[in-house]
């Protein structure tokens, strides 16, 4: 009886073990092509198309309000940290997926905006410079060259198309970008950072153009 117990039980716990991960597995399919479901809708709104559709997330590209514009998923390098008692401490590298939406500018603006409602710890190549109007600077931290002034760079059709974003966007390098620390599926948020981004990236390829 003992015998037969020693040999059940273990047999269980595999038994549980493999269910659990089968369960697993089935709900990070669903959850993929979910998630595939939701960017196609939002990407057949901007005529975008996938551009790696064997990969386990699309990468969509495309162009709209004349600018050049994109949905991907980014990856942050993050270390997590465990405590055990009878181990230490233990550090497992891995990566953190972001939801990415874009629209590139047709050169560098020569300075960056950072959305104050989502925080970026990277330095900026340039100073952080007070605009004056306190709407404006509730909203977001402009960062310009040494001896720029703010109305070289924040024309007002600029500004009042950044207070009327709908969505958190910043700018940097060639980019104005939205992105959110998780894979996302709301189609509604998705098409309205793809609307402020192309927007604001136009209103900036505008202003280059005519300097």
């Amino acid at each position: 009886m003992d015998i037969a117990n020693n040999i059940f039980i273990p047999l269980s716990l595999c038994g549980f073990v493999f269910l659990l991960f089968g369960l697993l597995a089935v709900f990070a399919l669903r959850r993929q092509r979910h998630i595939k479901r939701a960017w196609q809708q939002v990407a057949d709104q901007f005529g975008m198309l996938n551009h790696k559709p064997d990969a386990i997330y699309p990468q969509y590209h495309g162009r709209f309000n004349r600018v050049d514009v994109g949905l991907d998923v980014i990856y942050q390098d993050i270390v997590l940290t465990r405590s055990d008692s009878t181990t230490g401490i233990s550090r497992t590298k891995t990566k953190r997926p972001w939801t990415r939406v874009f629209a590139d500018l047709e050169a560098p603006p020569g300075f960056e905006l950072r959305s104050r409602r989502q925080k970026v710890e990277d330095a900026s190549q340039y100073l952080a410079q007070a605009t004056g109007d306190k709407q404006f600077d509730e909203m977001y931290e402009l960062f310009l060259p040494r001896n720029t002034a703010v109305s070289d760079i924040l024309t007002p059709q600029l500004k009042q198309t950044l207070l009327e974003a709908n969505t958190p966007i910043h700018i940097y390098k060639q980019k104005v970008f939205w992105s959110k620390v998780r894979l996302v599926t709301d189609t509604v948020l998705l098409e309205n950072a793809l609307q402020t981004c192309a927007a604001v990236a136009a209103t900036i390829n505008e202003q280059t153009l005519f300097k």
